[in-house]
This record gives C-alpha cells, structure tokens and sequence, in this order.
C-alpha cells in the first residue's frame, strides 16, 4: 500500500514537470528563433551602411525581398529604403524632405518565419537612419 501511495505521489511530480519542461523548451526555441532573426536583421543592416553612398537625391539600391535558412528555419527579409528630411536642429524629426534640411535614408528591415507565435507567423523589424554627406572633420590640422 506505501509503494502505491509512493509511486502516485512521484507520478503526479512528474506529470507537473513534464508540462513545465515542455513548456520551457517551446519557449527556448522561439528565443532561439528570434535571436537568430534579430541577427540576422542586424547583419542585413551592416550590409546597408557597407554600401556605396548613393548619388545625392537618390535612394540606395536594395533587394525587395530575400530568404535566408538558418537551422531549418527560413526567413524572410522585406527591406524597404525611404528618404527622410530633417533639420540641423537637435529635436528636428526626420520627416518629409524640406529645402536646407539634411536628407537621410530610413531603411528599414524586417524579418518574418513560421514559429510559435500567436497566429503562427513570427516577426523582427529594426532600421536604421543613413546619411550620405561626407563625415565631418574634427580639429582638421
């Protein structure tokens, strides 16, 4: 009678544990998943600011959409690249391009793969603000 009062209480341990520990690998892997997009965006905007400056007035010249696989998992990258005006002032928003404003390029990633995510359908985006003037010089001797 001990042994089956015994083994039913270790049954119902390992009965919690096994929903925890399911639980805790799902959540593992859709880390893993959104590191890897997370990289994944930032090496796509490395590649942006590697670049050649584009001709004043002119966006750079970026794929529309690519794929990459990593671990079994495919990606989708949509890159997108918009001009922005913003003035010399320090609290100015980088908006509509306006006459005497610094003209930047918004570019913009964003990556999506099939996860564990409400709706199934996972997504990363970051950007990043280019300029294409000459880097200024600081005390030019």
């Amino acid at each position: 009678m001990e042994s089956i009062v015994s083994i039913s209480i270790v049954s119902i341990v390992a009965a919690a544990l096994t929903g925890y520990l399911t639980d805790s690998l799902r959540l593992l892997g859709h880390q893993v998943d959104r590191q890897t997009a997370s990289q994944l965006a930032d090496d796509a905007i490395e590649q942006v600011r590697a670049f050649k400056a584009p001709q004043a007035g002119l966006a750079p010249t970026l794929p529309a959409t690519t794929t990459d696989t990593v671990n079994g998992v495919t990606y989708t990258e949509t890159w997108a690249a918009t001009a922005c005006g913003r003035a010399t002032t320090a609290s100015a928003a980088c908006d509509t391009v306006v006459s005497g404003d610094v003209t930047y390029y918004r570019v913009v990633v964003t990556l999506s793969w099939r996860g564990a995510c409400p709706g199934a359908s996972c997504s990363y985006q970051t950007y990043a603000l280019l300029n294409t003037d000459a880097d200024p010089l600081f005390n030019p001797q």
